[in-house]
């Protein structure tokens, strides 16, 4: 699973997997070693920088919902990445949750109310702007 923020880093750690599976190859000969690179999910800002009222309008959600906007870039693997690149832009919105996947992860209600208020803030805001 290789995953960047950028494609020319994709290409960069692709390039470096297949150098060590080479070297290792020529190491230990009768190991039989195989790359194989599938495409699983995209960088979404490739298709989301062409939309950026979708990121103003849930910035301008979470203010009206009383929070300060913290946007974090995100490499991919989530349903968001799939839905944007099958014609659907979907940037991701925050939950309320925090540690994700870890044995701490965690959401409180505040964190759930506040989420849940944002989006009802969302639809406003593309309601007003005629979107």
């Amino acid at each position: 699973l290789l995953r960047d923020f950028e494609l020319s880093g994709l290409d960069a750690k692709e390039k470096t997997l297949r150098e060590m599976a080479q070297a290792t190859g020529q190491k230990f000969p009768q190991v039989k070693i195989t790359v194989d690179v599938k495409e699983n999910y995209k960088n979404m800002k490739e298709v989301l920088k062409d939309f950026p009222q979708l990121t103003e309008n849930a910035m301008e959600a979470a203010r009206r919902a009383g929070l300060k906007p913290n946007i974090r870039p995100i490499r991919g693997g989530t349903d968001g990445a799939r839905l944007t690149f099958l014609g659907l832009p979907t940037p991701n919105l925050f939950t309320g949750g925090h540690n994700f996947h870890g044995k701490l992860e965690f959401n409180s209600v505040r964190g759930l109310e506040k989420s849940t208020e944002t989006l009802i803030k969302l639809v406003q805001v593309f309601a007003e702007k005629g979107m």
